[in-house]
């Protein structure tokens, strides 16, 4: 075998394993389970959440073509504001998830004012709705003309009524769905026993968190929501009780932030592939040419 020919042939062998090994990386990537039996520990305004997703998405299948003929499909807001509350991020049609604070700390209603880009689409849910301490996940629908579904969500959290209940410490390791060692995560502000709302942003590889409690003698500690992470915006909650009165009671609030999962860019990929293919037929080319001088 020529050495031109040896050399196209080495140079096509490193550019099929470069494809297979990524194309593994990729099939790698799976999520594992939430847990070792394989649930997840829902709470059940998560529960509810689910329901109403896939109740919605089953009436969407249910449609038969005569529904959507002439029929608007939008389903989108135009606007969503909450009165005398600060909406984060900033509103759009196509972001579903928000955080909401109100401005006055001792509110226990909101005002939800939400108009459709289509007038034909009716929307559910906005309007004036009574808040609880703690975490409030609120529902806007808006339903198209021909039936389909939209659904933004809204977590409200407003604080609770403390107790002198404390944490001595409180401390975070994220899980590494890689299986290496856990890695300690940084609250933001660092840990106060008398700062009760934190914030943490995790990477996607992070799929769920061990936090780790200390208290004195007497008190209870719960945690909610550490395991798993959804991809966006979690609450963390851990709850101190006093073993001698149920009704005494402490609540700090992490909210966590796992990031989205980076793509692979194909098309990069594509166009670097192509670009040594190119090479590799050139250099051929003029080792061949230079053989014949």
């Amino acid at each position: 075998m020529s050495k031109v020919k040896k050399f196209f042939l080495i140079l096509l062998i490193i550019s099929i394993i470069f494809i297979a090994n990524t194309s593994l990386a990729r099939f790698a990537d799976m999520e594992y389970p939430p847990n070792s039996s394989g649930y997840a520990d829902f709470t059940d305004e998560e529960a509810d959440k689910q329901a109403e997703e896939k109740a919605a998405n089953q009436a969407n299948e249910a449609k038969t073509s005569e529904d959507y003929v002439g029929k608007s499909s939008n389903n989108n807001l135009k606007t969503l504001e909450i009165e005398n509350a600060k909406l984060e991020p900033e509103f759009n049609s196509l972001t579903l998830d928000y955080i909401v604070t109100p401005n006055e700390e001792n509110t226990k209603t909101i005002k939800i004012n939400a108009v459709p880009e289509d007038e034909k689409a009716t929307v559910e849910g906005a309007g004036e709705v009574q808040l609880e301490d703690g975490i409030n996940k609120l529902i806007v629908t808006v339903r198209a003309e021909n039936g389909n579904v939209k659904m933004y969500n809204l977590t409200i959290n407003l604080p609770y009524e403390q107790s002198d209940l404390r944490l001595t410490s409180l401390e975070i390791e994220g899980i590494n769905i890689e299986g290496g060692d856990n890695k300690k995560e940084r609250l933001s502000p660092d840990f106060s026993k008398d700062t009760f709302q934190y914030t943490l942003t995790v990477p996607y590889e992070i799929n769920g968190l061990n936090v780790k409690t200390q208290a004195n003698d007497g008190i209870y500690v719960s945690v909610k929501g550490q395991d798993p992470l959804e991809v966006g915006k979690n609450t963390v909650i851990v709850e101190l009780t006093d073993t001698n009165d149920e009704t005494k009671k402490t609540t700090y609030v992490i909210d966590v932030t796992r990031e989205e999962k980076s793509e692979i860019n194909w098309l990069i990929i594509s166009i670097s592939i192509a670009v040594i293919l190119i090479v590799i037929i050139v250099i051929a080319r003029y080792l061949k040419n230079r053989k014949k001088k």
